[in-house]
Parts: C-alpha cells; sequence; structure tokens
C-alpha cells in the first residue's frame, strides 16, 4: 500500500514544469511561508494587545519546534531510508536525512494542534498546509506516505503534550505577579 500510494503520487512529477514547480514549492518551502505568518500573527497580535492570539501564536511555534527536535530524534533511532535510495523514483528534492516520519509534516500538524482549540480556522488552515506539504514530498519522491503519517501522528501528539503542559503551567502560575519572577 505505502508503495502503490507512493507511486500514484510521484506519477505527478516530471509530467510539466509548472506542476514540480508546485510539487516543490508545497514539499520544500510552503513551510517557511507558514511559518513568517505566524510569526507574523504573533507581532500583530502583540501591537494591538491582544494576549489569547500572542499565545496561541507562541504555544503553535513552540509545539512546533519541540515536534522538530522529538521528530529528528525518532527518524536517528529508526533509520528508515527514503524512496529515492531504495528504488527508482521522479525526485524534485533531496534530503539526507533519514525519512520517518516527515519532519515537515510533524512540525506544521503539532502548529496545527496547538493552535486549534483556541483558533480553529487558524489550526485548521495549518493542518491541511500539513497534508499538502506531505503530500508534496511524497511527490517529490523524498518520503513514504506512512512517513507523512507518522509525522501527523507524531505532530498531533506532540502538539496535545505541549497545550497540556502549556495549561498546567498557565493555571499554576495564573496569581502569581509579574514582579515575583524578576
Amino acid at each position: 500500500m505505502d508503495v502503490s500510494i507512493f507511486q500514484f503520487l510521484n506519477g505527478f512529477a516530471g509530467r510539466s514544469p509548472f506542476l514540480d514547480g508546485v510539487i516543490v514549492f508545497f514539499g520544500e518551502r510552503y513551510i517557511y511561508f507558514v511559518v513568517a505568518f505566524v510569526v507574523s500573527l504573533a507581532i500583530f497580535a502583540f501591537a494591538r494587545q491582544q494576549p489569547r492570539l500572542i499565545e496561541t501564536a507562541t504555544l503553535s511555534l513552540l509545539s512546533g519546534a519541540l515536534s522538530f527536535v522529538l521528530a529528528t530524534t525518532i527518524k536517528l533511532l529508526t533509520h528508515r531510508s527514503r524512496p529515492f535510495l531504495v528504488m527508482h523514483v521522479k525526485q524534485l528534492l533531496s534530503d539526507s536525512s533519514f525519512a520517518f516520519p516527515s519532519g515537515h509534516t510533524t512540525f506544521l500538524c503539532a502548529m496545527a494542534v496547538a493552535a486549534f482549540p483556541e483558533e480553529r480556522a487558524l489550526g485548521a488552515i495549518m493542518f491541511a498546509s500539513a497534508i499538502l506539504v506531505g503530500s508534496g514530498r511524497i511527490a517529490a519522491g523524498i518520503h513514504w506516505p506512512s512517513d507523512v503519517i507518522g509525522g501527523l501522528l507524531v505532530g498531533t501528539a506532540m502538539g496535545v503534550a505541549t497545550r497540556m503542559v502549556w495549561r498546567h503551567f498557565r493555571r499554576q502560575y495564573a496569581n502569581v505577579s509579574p514582579v515575583a519572577f524578576k
């Protein structure tokens, strides 16, 4: 099943320069636009003094960063080869790290799950972004579908865990004056 889905999506690569550009954009570059958007959102929320939005954007970015560390650790433990190393593929991107889980998908999914309870639209857009990026990376020949599914699962777990720890500390220190931390 992994190979069949991979071959279907990778079959879109090499059909036209325009389609290859779309695949590369979503597979490699789109993640930077999403991160820039969330950082801009945090700056905007800070300027407008919207603490809930500042907290949501910060939590989302923190969850993404932590998920990246976790995904990198899992890659080092699993040593799963990328598709272009084990079979003939139409390769549009390159990556020298191990494949499982997809770090890009993990990162965006963790951001989405962390943001969703407070900002549903933002969370839904980021989750759709995680799927688009993961699909782009499969089509580009550098991930198996199960790498992307694993990224969605690891990202979800990290997003939930980050939100739980955040909520715990927020409740524990809700009545502490900011002066106490100086």
